[in-house]
Order: structure tokens, then C-alpha cells, then sequence
């Protein structure tokens, strides 16, 4: 169970330096966008 948290603390680490990251919280950000605006659409 420690060992896996190490595990998880690791790709965490990896995701944070990766320079990927700021693409994975551009496209989150943009489906919740997409996702109030259709929701606000709707009502």
C-alpha cells in the first residue's frame, strides 16, 4: 500500500513536469466550457 502511493506520487510528479501538462488543463477547461455553455443552452 505505501509502495503504491510512491507509485502515484511519482506519475504525479511526472504529469506536473511533463510538458504536456498545460495541453491535459487547456482541453479539461475547454470540455467544461463547452459543457456550461450547453447546459446554459439548454435551460
Amino acid at each position: 500500500m505505501l509502495y503504491d502511493s510512491l507509485i502515484i506520487k511519482k506519475i504525479l510528479k511526472f504529469i506536473i513536469y511533463s510538458k504536456m501538462h498545460l495541453l491535459a488543463i487547456k482541453t479539461i477547461a475547454e470540455s467544461f466550457f463547452t459543457f456550461f455553455e450547453l447546459s446554459y443552452r439548454l435551460d
